[in-house]
C-alpha cells in the first residue's frame, strides 16, 4: 500500500516540475511573448498530471480497502455458519464497495415481532460500542467503513436491518 501512494505521488512530483519549471527559468524575462508561450504549455502539462495523480490516489486508496475488505470478508467465512448464541446465527458475510454485510438467522423471533423497534437499537447501540473498542477501528475509519447487519428468520424472510457508518464508531 505505502508502494502504491509512492507510485501515485509521481505524476504530482512531475506536475509541479512542470508548472514550476518555466516560472524559475523565465524569472528575469518574464515579459518576453516566448516566454508566455512555454509557461502556458507546463502550466496545462502541471495542471494534467496533478489530476492524474489525484485520480491515482483516489484509485489506490479504492484498491487498498477492496483489499482490506475482501480478506476480512475471506475470513470471516472460514467459520460460518457461526452460531453466537441460542436465537442467533452468522450465516453469511459480504461487501459491496465500503460496506460490510453480516447476514444473521434469528429463530424463535415470534416473541420478538412486537417489540423489534426496540430490539433493533439495542442491536445497533451493541454493535457501535463493540466497533468503538474494535482492535482494528483506525483501519476501519481511515477506509471509510460502513456495517450492515441484516437479521433474517430461517426462511430467509427480512426481520431487521440497520448499518452503522463511521461517524456513529468514531467515539
Amino acid at each position: 500500500m505505502i508502494s502504491n501512494f509512492i507510485d501515485s505521488l509521481l505524476p504530482l512530483f512531475i506536475g509541479c516540475i512542470c508548472f514550476f519549471t518555466p516560472h524559475l527559468l523565465t524569472k528575469k524575462n518574464l515579459d518576453l511573448p516566448e516566454n508566455e508561450a512555454l509557461k502556458n504549455r507546463f502550466n496545462k502539462v502541471g495542471i494534467l498530471a496533478f489530476v492524474i495523480a489525484l485520480i491515482m490516489m483516489t484509485v489506490n486508496m479504492s484498491i487498498a480497502r477492496e483489499s482490506m475488505l475482501g480478506k476480512v470478508v475471506k475470513e470471516s467465512r472460514k467459520n460460518l455458519p457461526l452460531k453466537l448464541d441460542k436465537r442467533t446465527t452468522l450465516v453469511n458475510v459480504a461487501h459491496k464497495g465500503n460496506t460490510l454485510i453480516y447476514t444473521y438467522e434469528l429463530t424463535g423471533f415470534e416473541s420478538l415481532k412486537d417489540d423489534l423497534e426496540t430490539v433493533k437499537s439495542e442491536l445497533k447501540e451493541s454493535a457501535i460500542e463493540y466497533l468503538r473498542k474494535f482492535p482494528k477501528k483506525q483501519a476501519f475509519l481511515k477506509n471509510r467503513v460502513s456495517i450492515k447487519n441484516i437479521y433474517q428468520d430461517s426462511n430467509a424472510r427480512s426481520l431487521l436491518e440497520y448499518e452503522i457508518k463511521p461517524k456513529d464508531y468514531r467515539n
